[in-house]
């Protein structure tokens, strides 16, 4: 197996939402820009939907249930966020997120743990408030989870926490999951790519 080179430079994504569908609400948005594992860039905003965007996004029964009965606290954070007036509005979402995604670098590597849920939904997001994201090539996004399975299918272990629905926290930990996950390939493949 050849030498694993670990990417400088990672853009991590994490959204708490209302819905599952691509036209979910998003309440929730968190990102990390990691250069050579240091914390270079930060973004965590609770958003707030404008009365006239109501129809384009939706919420569903089934997900507000699953917040509910899983005690995730994504209502009750979002809910404080909007009453204390710290939640941006959906019409402004994508412009906050691309004042931290346009000075970075386009080699960076973007990860969720599912781009298929997380990247439609910004980009309906961005469709619908007439914005275009600014983020580094599509070509470079990668999925936590398949890059969690593939590391696992060679002998990857780790001690599984459940997730926190809390989407600075989640980013987080998946940042530090995917750094050992590339400990792991390295160690693998004896690469000391520090």
């Amino acid at each position: 197996m050849n030498k694993f080179n670990e990417p400088s430079s990672i853009l991590m994504i994490d959204l708490e939402t209302l819905d599952v569908q691509v036209t979910a609400q998003v309440v929730e948005v968190a990102m990390l820009y990691m250069q050579s594992r240091v914390c270079r860039e930060k973004l965590h905003t609770y958003v707030d939907l404008d009365a006239e965007l109501t129809s384009f996004f939706t919420q569903s029964k089934s997900t507000m249930e699953f917040h509910i009965n899983s005690n995730t606290e994504v209502l009750e954070n979002h809910l404080r966020a909007v009453v204390q007036d710290r939640a941006i509005k959906m019409s402004n979402l994508i412009q906050h997120i691309n004042s931290l995604t346009s000075d970075i670098a386009n080699d960076t590597m973007i990860y969720c743990f599912g781009p298929n849920f997380d990247m439609p939904i910004l980009s309906y997001v961005a469709q619908q408030t007439y914005t275009k994201l600014q983020l580094p090539s599509y070509r470079n996004l990668r999925c936590l989870r398949t890059e969690l399975a593939t590391a696992e299918a060679l002998g990857f272990t780790y001690e599984k926490k459940p997730t926190a629905h809390n989407a600075i926290e989640d980013c987080d930990a998946q940042v530090k999951l995917l750094f050992s996950i590339f400990d792991f390939y390295k160690d693998l493949t004896n690469g000391t790519n520090n």
